[in-house]
């Protein structure tokens, strides 16, 4: 596993749960890239509360040890109730919420209202996707093409409606973080991109066009984006329990489940992260 370059940054959690002792044993303790991964998505002020006020609280459940992190904008009376909380053991991380996120919702909804239970199955992007790639898409001819190929941002692409032209011009100039994208006659048939960073890690975001799914492109340029990133910064790939083409590229590059990230948010609130200007 890759380690990045602020590593060292971390400040303390508010909770951890028990580890097995024996650290010789045994894969790699994931704890210290679940922090990368939540330091880079929603950031931690200097208590180690999480600096998003759309999220009361994160519970991360990777296969060693449970982290807690209450929301910063939370009473420092209900964020002691929160840490109280048992947390799960070392066991691999289940589809179904367990029953210390339950109890969290519970104390959280009992001062604060209604809360917005979500999980984000996030996956680490190995060293080796970078080397490896991903499988020969099938289908339709196309074309991969990285941020830094030459003449990649002067492309005659047809924008997906998706994006704003505003938003695609600096996206096409580099402006907005490393991309990659599958083209085929000025048409984009799938595109990632870099939708949130930091000196902790990076986020992958995939877009397919609906008529190109299932072909193999999201895979394909979901390693080439990895492959083009200019440093060893953890790169991450998330996706929600319900999306299930999203989980089928994790599972076609063969991509390690790191954790379940456990979401307790304000209603209609639960997809926002941090929006940090992009830096090499």
């Amino acid at each position: 596993m890759r380690s990045g370059a602020g590593a060292a940054r971390f400040r303390p959690l508010v909770r951890s749960g028990p580890v097995d002792a024996d650290t010789t044993a045994g894969p790699p303790d994931p704890r210290p890239l679940v922090r990368a991964q939540v330091e880079t998505l929603w950031g931690t002020d200097a208590r180690g509360r999480l600096g998003h006020p759309a999220h009361h609280a994160v519970l991360a459940v990777p296969g060693g040890g449970a982290q807690l992190w209450a929301g910063g904008h939370i009473p420092d009376g209900l964020a002691a109730r929160l840490a109280a909380v048992p947390l799960p053991d070392g066991a691999e991380p289940g589809e179904e919420p367990p029953d210390a996120v339950l109890r969290c919702r519970e104390l959280l909804e009992r001062e604060l209202g209604a809360v917005e239970l979500s999980c984000v199955p996030s996956h680490l992007v190995p060293a080796g996707v970078r080397a490896a790639g991903a499988p020969a898409p099938g289908g339709e001819a196309g074309q991969v093409v990285r941020y830094d190929d030459p003449g990649a941002g002067r492309l005659p692409l047809v924008r997906p409606e998706v994006w704003e032209p505003d938003e695609w011009r600096a996206l096409l100039a580099g402006e907005l973080g490393p991309w990659a994208l599958a083209h085929h006659g000025g048409r984009v048939l799938a595109l990632c991109f870099t939708p949130v960073a930091s000196p902790y890690g990076a986020e992958a975001g995939v877009w397919t066009h609906p008529d190109a799914r299932r072909r193999g492109w999201a895979s394909a340029v979901t390693a080439a984006w990895a492959s083009a990133f200019p440093d060893d910064r953890p790169l991450f790939y998330s996706t929600t329990r319900d999306n299930r083409s999203s989980r089928h590229v994790a599972a076609r590059l063969g991509l390690p489940l790191l954790a379940r990230l456990w979401k307790l948010s304000r209603p209609g609130r639960s997809g926002e992260h941090r929006e940090r200007p992009w830096q090499a």
